[in-house]
């Protein structure tokens, strides 16, 4: 296998999984840049609760609601690794930065006492939902080796319809970020 295609199949991981947990997901790119291979691009956590919140998928305080953005986005920053596993059979590594932000995100949802546990249970979570959706994953990565970048509306169309019982239009997250003064 080729970098392009661990780097794809990385980069889908994180963008398809995002969509099956309904996280607002954007565009993903294999394009390098300075820091990295690629990217995929999930939104804030306070914007994907926000979203949560007026299409009524939670119930609850904002706290358990928060909580369980951050279990979503540590699956979705998990996936990638996953995905280039399960499918590729091997991690080229170059997840030093989804790993930090998974610790960090652990800090806000468990005990540190509790990390070691609680990542082990994601971790094989991720891989149970990427093995679900592999054939989705494969197919979002061949269209973005073909072009290089994806917008969030070319990936959502190349899946299945359907695919999300919501889909999350980046766009309206983008407005809504653009009006973040007003969130709490």
């Amino acid at each position: 296998m080729n970098d392009r295609r661990h780097t794809a199949i990385y980069e889908d991981g994180h963008a398809v999984i995002g969509r099956v947990l309904t996280m607002a997901c954007g565009w993903a790119t294999i394009k390098a840049d300075d820091d990295s291979a690629g990217h995929s691009i999930t939104a804030d956590p306070s914007l994907i609760l926000f979203e949560w919140d007026r299409r009524g998928k939670w119930r609850g305080t904002a706290s358990k609601g928060m909580r369980s953005v951050f279990v979503g986005r540590i699956l979705t920053f998990m996936a990638g690794t996953e995905a280039e596993t399960a499918i590729l059979g091997s991690s080229q590594g170059g997840d030093a930065e989804d790993r930090c932000q998974i610790t960090l995100m652990l800090y806000e949802i468990e005990p540190e006492k509790q990390h070691e546990a609680r990542e082990d249970r994601l971790r094989r979570a991720a891989r149970a939902l990427v093995r679900r959706h592999r054939a989705d994953i494969e197919r979002v990565a061949e269209a973005l080796m073909a072009r290089e970048v994806l917008t969030g509306e070319e990936i959502d169309a190349i899946l299945p319809p359907g695919f999300m019982a919501r889909p999350n239009v980046w766009n309206d997250f983008m407005a809504v970020e653009a009006e973040a003064s007003d969130f709490p």
